[in-house]
């Protein structure tokens, strides 16, 4: 028997499209969880095994390191670990994230996500996010919204995510 993955022993997320459940077969690189195909990704550019949980962490700072405003980026970084922050800083653009992975759930994310990025806040998202949202590039505002539909795609529990990326959740409402 091989060790088991943290996401289908703990019943939580549904399987990466394209994927089966079964043992662990990496470590992610940020959090040390064990993790099976269908809940951990490795990029043959960027060789690091992460979980999915991790993956959509990375994106969120990504995202949010594109904002206009020193104290928002301040206030997101200083909410996250340091491994977040340096994986966060290598990343460009939700395409050029996604780029090396060949499962087509991936170009799906970014291209629901480009929708998500143009379209109106929900009235009952809070001024912070908001204030957040309105100070990020177009591509800090793709890359959040990648997070937000690798969460939706992947059912990630809201327990299990950075405040931020909850937030997100809940502002981009029914888009992502």
């Amino acid at each position: 028997m091989g060790a088991s993955c943290y996401f289908c022993s703990t019943g939580q997320g549904t399987p990466i499209p394209e994927k089966e459940p079964g043992d662990a077969i990496g470590v992610c690189r940020i959090c040390h969880v064990l993790s099976c195909q269908a809940h951990g990704t490795r990029d043959k550019n960027v060789p690091r095994w992460v979980c999915v949980l991790c993956d959509a962490t990375i994106l969120t700072i990504a995202g949010v390191l594109q904002s206009d405003s020193e104290e928002i980026v301040a206030e997101a970084i200083e909410a996250v670990g340091a491994e977040f922050v340096a994986a966060a800083r290598q990343v460009r653009s939700a395409q050029r994230y996604f780029a090396g992975r060949r499962e087509d759930v991936w170009q799906r994310i970014v291209n629901t996500a480009q929708e998500s990025s143009v379209a109106p806040l929900d009235r009952r998202i809070d001024r912070a996010f908001r204030t957040l949202w309105e100070s990020l590039s177009d591509d800090g505002r793709l890359l959040i919204g990648s997070a937000v539909a690798m969460a939706r795609v992947l059912n990630l529990p809201d327990e299990e995510l950075v405040d931020v990326l909850q937030r997100a959740r809940l502002g981009l409402g029914e888009y992502a």
